[in-house]
């Protein structure tokens, strides 16, 4: 299915080039509307106008970010992946290290669910004085969500959520996320698909545990190629990377 302006095409290029996520055929009818929507908000009515002023506009490309990328997460979001963790990961991890805090880095964060998760997980095996967490994401309007830390039922719809209960305060309707928890989570903004990390600058340099998953299904083979190959480098030595499984295989990178 083609653009039904060539406009809409040069704004979704645009996108590409900068975040490296695509868009197949099937999805151009909801980025096309996406892009509509952050026009109207814009108080623009010129598509092509609107496409000249994104390009140089900071927080006009943030409102597209967040109409055009897809912050689907809950807590404990594939509980046997988090069943691994305890079992296998943190085991590892302890075994072989030297001194230090657990070091984690929820890639993709989207609103902060996952990042929180692992914190909470960490907690609950005793490692909440000993652990870390950093939680990236390409939305700043997702990260400010994440650093509010307050979330409506509908996050906690997963099999694995039940976990998450004893560290999430009631408030009205709505739960927030223990002090306790928050303290271990640090939220950044950082574009995975620019070649920014790893980084001592941005708390990306020897990584002990990655967890980056429904990330790269939105991204093309070479983009999935240079991402992956920035991931492993941003591992300590016997770190770990844990995917979706939804997401591309890796192979060799």
């Amino acid at each position: 299915m083609s653009w039904s302006d060539p406009v809409y095409e040069s704004v979704a290029r645009l996108f590409e080039e900068r975040t490296g996520v695509v868009f197949p055929l099937d999805s151009r009818p909801r980025a096309e509307l996406g892009v509509r929507r952050a026009l109207a908000r814009a108080g623009h009515d010129d598509l092509e106008r609107y496409r000249v002023q994104v390009a140089r506009d900071h927080a006009l490309f943030d409102d597209l970010v967040a109409e055009l990328t897809v912050g689907e997460t809950y807590f404990f979001r594939e509980p046997d992946q988090f069943a691994f963790l305890r079992k296998t990961i943190l085991p590892s991890l302890r075994e072989g290290r030297e001194g230090g805090p657990v070091r984690a880095w929820s890639a993709g964060c989207a609103s902060g669910e996952e990042a929180y998760s692992l914190a909470m997980a960490f907690t609950a095996e005793g490692l909440a004085g000993d652990s870390h967490v950093l939680a990236t994401d390409l939305s700043r309007a997702a990260l400010a969500r994440a650093k509010q830390g307050v979330y409506s039922e509908w996050s906690l719809r997963g099999e694995g959520a039940e976990a998450a209960r004893p560290f999430l305060e009631i408030t009205g309707e709505r739960y927030r996320v223990a002090d306790r928890i928050r303290r271990l989570v640090t939220i950044e903004h950082l574009n995975l698909a620019l070649d920014v990390y790893p980084s001592f600058v941005t708390g990306t340099w020897g990584v002990d545990l990655i967890f980056c998953r429904n990330v790269l299904i939105y991204f093309d083979g070479e983009t999935v190629s240079a991402v992956a190959r920035r991931l492993f480098d941003s591992l300590a030595e016997g770190g770990w990377l844990v995917m979706a499984s939804s997401d591309p295989p890796l192979g060799s990178e």
